[in-house]
């Protein structure tokens, strides 16, 4: 399956970042780091037009709300006192999803809404973020470092799709988000963070408009401080 334009360049861009990197093992050590954390993700849905010969009761499937994951990664940022900075970072996300559909058929003489789409609840992702970092506040004591970020982020699905799914190959390979956070550094050792991703293109085809929105709640380490 043909990779999606949009994520040509940034493998290109990680790619320069690390053939730059890797003949300077004390450059990498001193800004890469790692991190980890809980995420939760939900699915809003719009069928569309789509029909196949499933039909399933969304009752049984229909769920409103965000559930949880996990992810682990590491980045590569600027280790300098510039209150602008650019970060890169990669990461594996393990999701389950809430699945909220905005639309639904009715079958005569059954009252009941039916989808002839069921979402796939469940994912295993690759992700690579671009982030523009900007501090905006020191605590008195200069022991904080606050943070606002925002940029561009690609998930890459590695989980196969389910058998329903498969026979119409509705999952998309990839899809794009655009990202917001907050940031706090701990000077001595760690860095706390908030990160929330908007869906910017669809994770579904064949008429199915899918946007998984999710929420990333983790902590960061210098590898420095950690070998």
């Amino acid at each position: 399956m043909p990779l999606p334009k949009f994520i040509y360049p940034l493998f290109f861009l990680f790619i320069s970042i690390f053939t730059v990197l890797d003949s300077n093992a004390q450059f990498l050590k001193n800004n890469l780091s790692l991190f980890a954390g809980l995420n939760e993700a939900k699915q809003n849905i719009n069928t569309g037009n789509f029909s196949s010969k499933f039909n399933y009761r969304l009752a049984d499937y229909q769920s409103n709300a965000y559930k949880p994951g996990y992810f682990f990664g590491f980045r590569l940022e600027e280790n300098s006192n510039n209150k602008d900075q650019i970060n890169f970072s990669l990461s594996y996300h393990q999701m389950a999803t809430g699945t909220n559909y905005h639309d639904a058929k009715f079958l005569s003489p059954f009252t009941q809404a039916i989808s002839n789409y069921k979402a796939d609840d469940h994912f295993s992702l690759l992700a690579m973020n671009v982030h523009y970092k900007r501090e905006i506040f020191i605590d008195h004591n200069e022991k904080r470092k606050y943070f606002l970020i925002a940029g561009p982020s690609v998930f890459i699905r590695l989980s196969n799709q389910t058998i329903e799914n498969q026979a119409n190959n509705n999952y998309n390979l990839a899809y794009l988000n655009g990202d917001v956070g907050a940031e706090i550094e701990n000077k001595s050792s760690y860095t706390l963070f908030v990160h929330y991703k908007q869906p910017l293109t669809s994770f579904t085809k064949n008429e199915i408009n899918t946007r998984l929105s999710s929420l990333s709640i983790g902590i960061l380490f210098k590898a420095s401080e950690l070998f």
